[in-house]
């Protein structure tokens, strides 16, 4: 992960969101994504320690301290990349700490080895090639790896992949976006002109409309549009700005958990690191939401 990649997810996470898909979830995971670590949870025996790579707000720990029956007598330490906004949350808590700004490619900054390590959409960001021998390191003979990796065939990443779409439609040069803040301008300014970007940007939305009506980011848009078109107040054109930000630190988190997914090819490298680095009892499978694809699950033991 680069450090600008860095900074775009630690700036995510500032916002307080407790996952990586934003307002898709209210709170934290739940359904069948949470179930499936409440089921990893209730095996989890006092005095053991877990390791969560790639924490982000503490997603799964949040989880555990609601879900875990051992949770106040299991030690839990997270690991990220980016800033994690929520590390306050646990400074009464000892048995949580959380590391921000460690990449799991080299975890040598860690002072003891764990029965469990743990990922949620996270492990497959990395360089895998780095951090499945840096985690093999830190992790107990006999200990236990369970991660959930985002699938190139799931609906999460097609409807990314799909978003991405429409976003480089609302981005680009002669795009939905620049046509609203040249309309803007030339408002601002009286100009007869304004309307010729009217025009422009309401044909330019229909099309936008007609092939991702159904996407979060439209709505999105639109809904920001209406609210920019009505306001009483000056600075539109700044506050388009900060909107164009957004989406494109948005388009840049899309398009790493897009590159990030499992595909056959990583997943079958995935095991075989795995192996190299002297994991046993490998099982993967896929995570369903009714016939939709969430996820792929991995499990494996460290070898004695």
């Amino acid at each position: 992960m680069t450090n600008t990649t860095s900074d775009v997810w630690s700036k995510y996470w500032q916002q307080g969101y407790k996952t990586s898909f934003g307002s898709m979830f209210s709170d934290n995971y739940e359904g069948v994504i949470a179930e499936h670590w409440q089921r990893m949870f209730v095996d989890y025996s006092q005095g053991s320690t877990v390791l969560d790579l790639c924490t982000g707000n503490a997603s799964l720990i949040y989880l555990a301290k609601d879900k875990c029956p051992s949770f106040t007598d299991i030690k839990w330490v997270g690991v990220d990349y980016a800033t994690i906004q929520v590390k306050e949350d646990f400074n009464n808590i000892d048995n949580v700490d959380l590391l921000e700004q460690v990449g799991i490619e080299d975890l040598t900054a860690l002072s003891q080895n764990f029965e469990h390590v743990i990922s949620n959409f996270g492990l497959e960001y990395s360089d895998l090639e780095k951090s499945i021998p840096s985690l093999s390191k830190v992790i107990k003979k006999n200990g236990h790896l369970a991660l959930m990796c985002h699938l190139s065939t799931s609906v999460l990443i097609k409807n990314s992949a799909a978003e991405l779409l429409a976003l480089e439609q609302i981005l680009n040069i002669d795009g939905v976006m620049e046509q609203l803040k040249l309309m803007l301008v030339h408002k601002a300014k009286e100009n007869s002109d304004a309307e010729k970007y009217r025009a422009k940007l309401n044909e330019q939305l229909a099309s936008l409309y007609d092939e991702y009506g159904n996407l979060g980011i439209v709505t999105d848009f639109i809904s920001f549009l209406k609210y920019v078109l009505s306001a009483k107040f000056p600075n539109k054109v700044e506050q388009l700005n900060d909107y164009k930000s957004e989406l494109v630190a948005y388009q840049t988190r899309l398009s790493c958990m897009c590159d990030a997914a499992l595909n056959e090819e990583k997943k079958s490298r995935l095991k075989e690191l795995l192996t190299l680095n002297g994991f046993v009892n490998i099982a993967g499978e896929n995570i369903y939401k009714g016939s939709d694809i969430l996820g792929y699950c991995i499990s494996a033991q460290m070898s004695k």
